[in-house]
Formats: structure tokens, C-alpha cells, sequence
């Protein structure tokens, strides 16, 4: 609730505003369904955010840990195809694969 009142009631940058929204995905992660953390990063992942590269990280992430390694790996390759460059965001999901679906 304090994320959407912040969120809602401030002026905030774009950036500042894509950071909160990240965070809030990440406070929510370990008791939120599938719909809502994807739900909650969509205005992330649907732009040219310097937080793109981590929201789709995050949700790679969480898709790993609830079993569902198909839809991991489909956020993971989006980092690898990505224009975006993060170094250090790219290596993550480059090791996450390797570990993961390499055999």
C-alpha cells in the first residue's frame, strides 16, 4: 500500500518512479502470484528503462524459484537479446542458463 501511495502521490522522475515500482516488485516477490509481479513490472518491461534489465532479471528469478523453468528462461534470453547493455545484468543471466539448462 505505501508503494502505491508514494507512487501515486509524488512527482517523481521516470527513472525515480521505474526504481519504486522495481522495488516494489522485489519487497512482493515472495507472496505474490505470477499475474501480479508481472502485473506490477509491466510498465518497466514494456520500456526503454534503465531498470528493464533487472525487472526482467527479477522475474526470471522468480519464475526459477516457483519451478517453472520454461518461463525463466524466456525473461532470461530476453536480457541476452537485449540492445540494453548491463554487463554485470547480462553475465546473471547468461550463468543462470548455463546453470540451469546447459547440460
Amino acid at each position: 500500500e505505501l508503494f502505491n501511495q508514494v507512487l501515486s502521490d509524488v512527482n517523481l522522475e521516470k527513472e525515480i518512479k521505474n526504481l519504486l515500482i522495481y522495488k516494489k516488485a522485489l519487497f512482493n516477490a515472495d507472496f505474490q502470484s505470477e499475474n501480479t509481479m508481472i502485473e506490477i513490472l509491466k510498465p518497466i518491461i514494456n520500456s526503454n528503462s534503465n531498470w528493464k534489465l533487472h525487472s526482467l532479471l527479477l522475474l526470471g528469478d522468480y519464475f526459477l524459484s516457483k519451478g517453472e523453468k520454461q518461463k525463466a528462461k524466456d525473461f532470461y534470453t530476453q536480457i541476452l537479446t537485449s540492445q540494453q547493455t548491463n554487463k554485470n545484468i547480462f553475465f546473471q543471466a547468461q550463468q543462470r542458463i548455463l546453470e540451469n539448462y546447459v547440460k
